[in-house]
C-alpha cells in the first residue's frame, strides 16, 4: 500500500510541475503597420518553371534582414534582401 502512495506522491509533483510552467509570456515584438513604421517590404516570390521548389530546394527560404548605421548618422538602418525582383 506504500508503493501506491509513493507513486501518487510522485504523479502529484509531476503534475504541479507541469502545471506551473504554464505560464504566459509577454510579447517581445509588437506587429506596427507600415504606414506607423515606415517599412513597406514583401518578399513576393513567383515559382517559374526554372525556378520553383523541386528545382532550387532554398525557394522558400526567403530573403534576410541586416540593421546598423551604415550612413553613420547614428540612427539604425535597415536593409532587405529578396529572393526575387
Amino acid at each position: 500500500m506504500q508503493r501506491y502512495t509513493v507513486l501518487n506522491k510522485s504523479y502529484l509533483i509531476l503534475l504541479l510541475l507541469v502545471l506551473s510552467s504554464c505560464v504566459k509570456e509577454d510579447k517581445r515584438f509588437e506587429s506596427i503597420d507600415a504606414s506607423v513604421s515606415g517599412v513597406d517590404f514583401v518578399n513576393r516570390l513567383v515559382p517559374t518553371t526554372d525556378l520553383n521548389i523541386f528545382n532550387y530546394l532554398y525557394f522558400f527560404n526567403g530573403g534576410g534582414v541586416a540593421s546598423g548605421d551604415i550612413n553613420g548618422d547614428g540612427l539604425p538602418d535597415l536593409v532587405f534582401t529578396a529572393n526575387q525582383f
